[in-house]
């Protein structure tokens, strides 16, 4: 018994919880459900949000 009183118990480290995205990048609506698009490092709330991204950044990487 005086061994299980000296053990002093160790705890796995706690992971930190991943932060969920909460507006979509394109159109700053917030995520009612889990259903987004995660492309190129940003969240979107639809593929129409995201390909008009796409069209926004086109016009400004060509000039």
């Amino acid at each position: 018994m005086a061994e299980t009183e000296n053990k002093t118990e160790t705890k796995p480290p706690v992971k930190p919880e991943a932060a969920k995205p909460t507006n979509c990048a394109k159109c700053n609506k917030q995520f009612k459900n889990k259903l987004w698009y995660y492309k190129n490092g940003k969240y979107y709330c639809t593929k129409a949000c995201w390909r008009a991204s796409l069209k926004a950044q086109k016009p400004a990487a060509a000039a």
